[in-house]
């Protein structure tokens, strides 16, 4: 009792505050885009516990914690499309089905083990099903789909196997009492074959039973292991798996045929497991691929052998792991598994197709090929691979486009360098000329709700910023030519069906715009803007004619900002307005430019307001006013620059607010010495904390829309995944659990026994579905010490040890991840 009151009493100690930084939340408001440099040739830098039991978890603690914790959306610029392995594929008439371990596709909500690509984005099936989806195949009646599950994300009872009728899931009777490994149909009949004994109550379908449509019936007397494969031919059955003696044929081991009256050996039987089996037209010719070798003395079978009606014969040398899947072609048979070498050729990977005398390859290697699709030409492959060809988009699902793998979402293929946010979308800019396989998407585009939009035909290059007003969207940058309008010269507006010119444009390169009170603020490298040759590098356009803001600047300028009647500008500038002291920052009141201190050492990339009126700069400076302490970033107080107590070494590129909290991107690594501080941080008023690992290259623009942060940049892999030049980072709402209660939760961390100790202690946690986890350790101010954890984990509860060998004496937080759930608790090392 004394432990459950000392416990409970470092609970209650728990303050929010703290339970912020160490789930490393964000909270973010304003700033859409920024200028900035642009690298033109920019690439990205940089075993389990076993369960003791299965438990089911349905409750939360009474005394519930709430913390804000953010995780990454990857959007239209998703990389991988799933977040876990892709097992099974099938196709219809509208869609791409895939089924497989992940619980996150394109970013979608209740995409758990099942999605549906619709050639544009991904979709849930309902609300998903909570466990891994191993099978699928589909006919008029609608899509089948077996697996480990046993419940639909409704809670609904599919017992492994189940029917998506294309608006709900429907049960197939009682279902089957254990895994599904694989489901064929035929003339309306459902064979499923797996680990089961049991199918709907029936007790001689042991481990591959038939769906009539009414009653689950055993095939014979069924067999006596596992059926991983499952084909038909005309009458007859074709099954491979790990029995043996099927039928009490003593030669039937691992391959067998029904032929409706019992089951018949193929052959003198194999010596291991079949994971795929197939035929030729005649039936005569059958092909299996799995792990057994050496078969009948013949050194060269190994994982795939073909049975001449007479004898088992080598396909060439063979394959040096696994086959995992057969499917036979006019021009050959296609081969996917584990493999990275077929008949001696080391570059055949995952993927290989027998010609009839050798073997060859299908474009890149696909490293762990499970499921093959053919559609009239094309082809689509499923596993395990990512980075397909050194394609960042290309993991887990591919498509053959008849010379090279491609992805299903193609993202965008450049960096983004702004972005904003509004009631007709989400709108990003920058060097891409493809979003999403839309080829009239060149330089800006429209994230609409899973897919790229263009915004008519597109501009002719380069887009730097993008600003948006109830008249249109505005974009800046380098291109002289919007949607075929000759005159959108530097700056065009889209008005929702074509591009306008502002008169007739700048002329020169926009960085910035920023719309007031019906009047657009641009800043650039012009020095006219329309026929003002007075406009020099910045310039109002009020809806009609272009005006100079006094005299203008004597160079560049890459940031524009508007408070009431004064005007901010920062660039290359030394002169503003005939004002010397004016040194790359400047404001105008009205009536002439002034200076802000002694400017900056360096340009300044972007502004941003905290509170409608605080003025914050970053850029590349190391100085700003008197202030040799405000590096990159700066607060102007009215009358001199400040520094935040930053310890950023690198450029900041762009800068957002969400009340007190400030949120920053750029060049920097390891901001605030925090290892995860790397191009994106947060900084909280007190210490800076990380928004996940951070990201493997520079980020160049941020826009905020309630909760979402949106951020675009030079970026591959962004938070623990890869994600091309756009993501979406999201608040949510966790629970944080210590003791069951009565709210729902699919993970638990239970607190730590000893604690507060002195060098070990055991953690147990329990999950309620298999998922990707991290278990890892943090210090008080948020930064992580160590992952104990970070692996694929089955359903059920686990138990670690802890040695806290060289940590000090202090507090220190335990953090559970798996997928968008998270639970926490406090631990006290005291030495």
């Amino acid at each position: 009792m004394s432990f459950l009151r000392e416990r409970n009493s470092l609970m209650k100690k728990l303050t929010k505050s703290i339970m912020l930084h160490i789930l490393l939340s964000c909270n973010i408001f304003l700033h859409a885009q920024t200028p900035k440099p642009i690298n033109m040739f920019s690439t990205g830098s940089n075993h389990s516990d076993k369960p003791t039991e299965a438990v089911r978890i349905s409750t939360l603690s009474e005394q519930d914690l709430t913390s804000n914790e953010g995780f990454w959306d990857y959007l239209g610029g998703q990389v991988p499309e799933l977040n876990g392995m892709a097992r099974a594929l099938a196709m219809d008439d509208s869609a791409l089905y895939v089924g497989g371990y992940f619980t996150n596709a394109g970013g979608i909500s209740g995409a758990d083990y099942i999605a549906r690509w619709n050639g544009k984005g991904w979709e849930p099936l309902g609300s998903g099903l909570n466990s891994y989806v191993t099978a699928m195949a589909v006919n008029e009646n609608g899509l089948y789909v077996g697996g480990y599950f046993t419940r639909t994300g409704n809670n609904l009872n599919v017992s492994h196997i189940a029917r998506w009728n294309g608006t709900a899931w429907e049960s197939l009777g009682e279902g089957l009492n254990s895994q599904v490994n694989v489901i064929v149909l035929k003339d309306g009949i459902v064979y499923a074959g797996g680990s089961f004994t049991d199918a709907g109550g029936n007790p001689d379908a042991d481990y591959i039973a038939k769906w009539t449509g009414e009653a689950w019936e055993p095939l014979g007397s069924g067999l006596n292991n596992e059926v991983e494969a499952i084909y038909i031919n005309g009458d007859k059955i074709y099954a491979g798996g790990a029995f043996v003696d099927a039928g009490g044929d003593a030669s039937a081991d691992f391959a067998a045929v029904w032929d409706g009256a019992g089951w018949n050996s193929v052959g003198p039987g194999l010596n291991s497991v079949v994971y795929a089996i197939t035929t030729d037209s005649t039936g005569q010719v059958i092909y299996v691929g799995g792990n057994f070798i050496q078969v009948n003395g013949n050194n060269n079978i190994k994982r795939i052998a073909r049975w001449n009606g007479s004898e088992w014969e080598a396909l060439g040398e063979g394959l040096n792991n696994t086959v995992r899947v057969l499917r036979l072609r006019p021009e050959g048979l296609y081969v996917g598994g584990d493999f990275a070498d077929a008949g001696g050729h080391a570059n055949l990977d995952g993927l290989a197709i027998w010609n009839g005398a050798s073997w060859d390859s299908l474009g890149a290697p696909l490293p762990g090929v499970y499921a093959l699709l053919f559609n009239k030409s094309q082809i689509y492959a499923a596993g395990a691979f990512v980075d397909v060809g050194d394609n960042h988009n290309a993991d887990k699902v591919v498509k053959w486009n008849g010379s090279q793998w491609e992805a299903l979402e193609k993202g965008l293929n450049g960096p983004v360098y702004s972005i904003a946010v509004g009631e007709t979308g989400i709108y990003v800019g920058g060097l891409f000329r493809d979003a999403g396989g839309n080829p009239q998407a060149d330089y800006i585009a429209r994230w609409n709700e899973g897919h790229w939009e263009n915004l008519g035909p597109g501009l002719n290059n380069l887009v730097r910023t993008i600003a948006m007003t109830k008249d249109g969207i505005y974009a800046g940058g380098s291109f002289y030519d919007a949607g075929g309008n000759p005159d959108a010269d530097y700056i065009a507006m889209w008005n929702g069906s074509r591009w306008e010119a502002l008169g007739k444009g700048v002329w020169g390169t926009v960085y910035d715009i920023v719309p007031v009170d019906g009047n657009i603020y641009v800043a650039g490298g012009f020095t006219d803007a329309g026929e003002n040759a007075d406009a020099d590098y910045i310039a109002r356009w009020d809806g009609e004619n272009w005006h100079a803001v006094g005299a203008g600047l004597n160079n560049k300028a890459y940031a524009v900002a508007v408070n009431g009647d004064t005007v901010f500008a920062a660039g290359e500038f030394i002169n503003a307005g005939g004002n010397y002291d004016a040194d790359k920052v400047a404001r105008w009141y009205g009536a002439a430019w002034n200076a802000m201190a002694r400017g900056f050492n360096n340009p300044a990339w972007t502004f941003a307001f905290k509170d409608k009126n605080i003025l914050f700069a970053g850029g590349a400076f190391t100085r700003a006013g008197s202030n040799g302490q405000a590096n990159y970033i700066a607060k102007w107080n009215g009358k001199d620059w400040e520094d935040i107590g930053v310890e950023i070494n690198n450029i900041v590129y762009a800068i957002a607010f969400k009340g007190p909290e400030l949120f920053v991107g750029g060049k920097f690594v390891n901001a605030a010495n925090n290892e995860d501080g790397d191009r994106i941080i947060r900084w909280d008023g007190a210490e800076w904390l990380s928004m996940g690992p951070g990201c493997d290259n520079t980020v160049q623009a941020m826009a905020v829309d309630g909760e979402d942060i949106y951020v675009g940049g030079e970026f591959t892999h962004i938070g623990e995944h890869p994600s091309a030049y756009f993501a979406r980072y999201r608040l949510k709402t966790t629970q944080i659990a210590r003791e069951p209660a009565n709210k729902p939760v699919r993970i638990l961390l239970r607190q730590n026994y000893p604690n507060p100790f002195n060098s070990y202690t055991t953690i147990e946690y329990i999950l309620e579905k298999p998922d990707y986890i991290t278990l890892s350790l943090y210090n008080t101010r948020g930064q992580k010490i160590v992952d104990l954890v970070k692996s694929h984990k089955g359903a059920g509860k686990y138990k670690t040890g802890f040695d806290a060998g060289t940590l000090s004496s202090g507090v220190y937080y335990l953090k559970l991840k798996s997928g968008l759930d998270i639970s926490v608790v406090k631990l006290v090392v005291i030495k």
